[in-house]
């Protein structure tokens, strides 16, 4: 979430809270992901890596691999998953280098250019479709 002022966060919050909450019982999740607030990119990924099995970064540097690389072929997928998606302009070869120093496994999205938005949502899309989560219900 990008907040430029501070009432428009709370009006932001708010609303956010509500899209999670409809968007839960629409696809029928049994519990109501937790919206936080908003953190310095660094501590949000330092969060991740403590509290996610594996921790994902999409972005447009060279050597990534591609999420089937990554969970295509585990025996074991992990349990939960951390995923961060690059900023207008990518992540900071800083970033990069510090993300992968911290066992961040940098993922591609393919050949094209995306916008944050739209990165945003394909990410997690992909992680469940690879994971067997957008299969046919049983």
């Amino acid at each position: 979430m990008l907040v430029q002022k501070v009432n428009e966060s709370e009006k932001r919050y708010s609303r956010w809270q509500g899209v999670l909450r409809e968007s839960a019982e629409q696809s029928g999740r049994g519990c109501i992901p937790e919206l936080r607030e908003t953190k310095r990119f660094r501590d949000s990924v330092a969060q991740s890596i403590k509290f996610y099995e594996l921790t994902l970064a999409a972005g447009v540097q060279e050597n990534q691999d591609d999420l089937k690389s990554i969970l295509g072929g585990q025996v074991n997928l992990p349990a939960s998953i951390g995923v961060f998606t690059r900023p207008e302009g990518g992540f900071d070869p800083e970033e990069v280098e510090w993300m992968r120093a911290n066992e961040v496994r940098m993922v591609t999205l393919g050949r094209r250019i995306l916008r944050m938005e739209t990165a945003a949502i394909l990410m997690p899309a992909l992680v469940l479709y690879q994971l067997g989560d957008l299969g046919r219900s049983e």
